[in-house]
């Protein structure tokens, strides 16, 4: 299926309009540089590849990718400058000799173009560095759109304009425990307010992320990923 040198692929979204144009997150290698990281496009079901966002410099890939469910050309990108290493994990740059790449992009035209969102061009957004970044567009309302970004503290930015102004709507740790590992969540498929947050605990807010609750369901201490059924929102898998 292509991308054999991706080695870590972080999402997967399929065009609800046409299933043989898909996108792939890629944030590469753990250990080492790679030219491979970005964010990837097929038009053929898998057959061919192009990459449509690149990192400014070969350790930055995709953090996240969501797309707007009803106008599938409109796709955000979290794009995440990192590296493993034995003795330590760095997200973000590494200070003033490699200032962090990471960021938000957006498209409205499939990829094509890419437009960034930062302090600059998208109100309320905070300064850089920044380290990872999760993004998710609400499926029942794609004017709103979540971004939680590593920045000094896990920070959870809502907009509900379609990403053209950002508000912070938590700094609550439990997002995000240990955040280079846990910067991952999802929105119900119903209820733009009801948000699930994977990490060390397992969360769920029902206002939007401004506070945030236990669930009952416990999977161990240690969740990456959530799945929520989009026909029947009460059922999900982690």
């Amino acid at each position: 299926m292509g991308l054999r040198e991706s080695e870590r692929i972080a999402k997967i979204l399929i065009d609800p309009s046409d299933p043989n144009t898909v996108y792939a997150c890629v944030p590469g290698k753990l250990w080492s540089d790679s030219e491979d990281r970005g964010v990837y496009k097929t038009t053929n079901g898998g057959q061919t590849w192009i990459k449509i966002l690149k990192g400014s410099n070969p350790s930055t890939g995709c953090s996240m990718i969501s797309m707007d469910s009803k106008n599938p050309k409109t796709v955000y990108a979290g794009m995440w400058d990192f590296r493993r290493k034995g003795w330590t994990f760095r997200s973000g740059g590494d200070g003033e000799t490699a200032p962090s790449a990471s960021g938000l992009f957006k498209s409205t035209d499939g990829g094509a173009t890419w437009t960034d969102l930062n302090a600059s061009t998208a109100k309320g957004l905070p300064a850089k560095p920044w380290g990872r970044i999760a993004v998710t567009v609400a499926p029942s309302n794609p004017n709103t759109i979540y971004a939680l970004v590593e920045d000094r503290d896990p920070t959870l930015y809502r907009s509900d304009d379609r990403g053209n102004n950002w508000r912070v709507v938590s700094r609550n740790h439990d997002m995000a425990e240990r955040a280079p590992y846990y910067v991952r969540f999802a929105v119900a498929p119903d209820d733009e307010e009801r948000l699930y947050f994977v990490s060390v605990r397992f969360t769920m807010s029902r206002d939007g992320g401004q506070s945030l609750n236990r669930v009952p369901f416990s999977a161990g201490g240690d969740n990456h990923d959530i799945w929520i059924d989009p026909v029947n929102p009460d059922r999900g898998a982690g």
